[in-house]
């Protein structure tokens, strides 16, 4: 069930609310604390339309680091769930996470309004794939790109060496 609370509203006035403990905005609040006062200002100086929104805002200085990197045959790639979550993510232990003036979210359009449903600080990248294999258009940036390894969002002991087999899919 559904337990919003307003965030902000749009220059278009949508009303956008946040929901924490059912969406996924959970981690991300772990890596990036003011990350709902950075979204309450892209929401501000935004357009809302259609069911799933997706804004990429640039903030016009450095807010934070996102841990969205690419990578080389050079780095320490690993594999682990990310606590909240059923399935594998290729992570980066050799790197440290980058400035960025960028911020992105995304929101579901819900009947009283738009519930903010996931945000960090960084671009706009493609989905990883999901449990099943699904959202193919995105392996091919995820073979080139990692997020830098971070113990406080893993779930203690999921790390592998290797991508995961076709029963653990990477996420």
């Amino acid at each position: 069930m559904d337990n919003p609370k307003f965030l902000a509203q749009s220059l278009n006035g949508s009303q956008v609310f946040t929901d924490i403990n059912n969406t996924n905005i959970q981690l991300h609040l772990i890596e990036y604390p003011n990350l709902l006062e950075l979204v309450e200002v892209l929401v501000k100086c935004s357009i809302f339309d259609g069911e799933n929104v997706a804004i990429e805002h640039d903030m016009g200085g450095v807010v934070g680091k996102t841990s969205c990197v690419n990578t080389t045959d050079e780095d320490e790639i690993i594999y682990a769930k990310r606590l909240y979550r059923d399935s594998y993510s290729r992570f980066v232990n050799n790197r440290r996470p980058e400035d960025t003036q960028f911020v992105t979210a995304i929101f579901q359009q819900k009947d009283y309004g738009y519930r903010l449903w996931s945000a960090w600080c960084g671009r706009l990248v493609p989905s990883s794939p999901d449990s099943e294999g699904r959202m193919n258009t995105s392996k091919g940036f995820w073979a080139n790109h990692a997020l830098v390894y971070d113990p406080k969002i893993i779930e203690s002991g999921s790390e592998r060496k290797t991508q995961p087999d076709s029963t653990n899919k990477l996420r």
